[in-house]
């Protein structure tokens, strides 16, 4: 066995690795996301951390099980030791409740702080290309909500369809 760990063992692979993984986060005996990836690996060594190194997909749900939104991006690694989020990568973001796409490179999510009553844990100040009801421009960054049922935009330029309601 330890001629087969000396050939094969690297503390730099991971301690878990699933493939075509489906797994439901829910609250309070409701789904609120389904995540797909190809594969999922787990490390431990220097520090403990989620790697989606062949693309993510995270489905959001209402409490009524409708779908909110969605994202996808072609890489993601969550950080366990701080509870973070990376997307990278030709990410796409659909949200169904406001009927907007948005398209960009990177996003962040981070945990809500108790002491910060920031509704918007989800950032990127990287471009965004948004089409769709909130109309069809360019965005410097965007803040949201961890579902996407709520967003601001940073400096625009196209054209912006605005709704006093909102």
């Amino acid at each position: 066995m330890s001629e087969i760990q000396r050939v094969t063992y690297s503390d730099k692979s991971p301690v878990q690795i699933l493939k075509n993984a489906e797994i439901e986060y829910s609250d309070s005996g409701y789904v609120k996301s389904v995540l797909k990836a190809p594969i999922i690996e787990k490390y431990v060594e220097g520090g403990e951390r989620t790697v989606f190194p062949k693309g993510v997909e995270v489905l959001f749900y209402n409490k009524n099980r409708q779908p909110e939104s969605k994202i996808t991006a072609d890489f993601g690694e969550l950080s366990n030791n701080n509870k973070e989020l990376e997307l990278k990568n030709n990410i796409v973001i659909i949200s169904y409740s406001k009927k907007d796409t948005m398209y960009t490179e990177y996003l962040k999510k981070t945990p809500k702080h108790p002491h910060n009553d920031s509704l918007y844990s989800v950032r990127t100040n990287k471009l965004v290309i948004v089409r769709g009801n909130s109309g069809k421009f360019e965005s410097k960054g965007i803040k949201a909500n961890d579902n996407f049922s709520r967003y601001k935009f940073g400096q625009s330029k196209g054209i912006i369809n605005y709704n006093e309601e909102e």
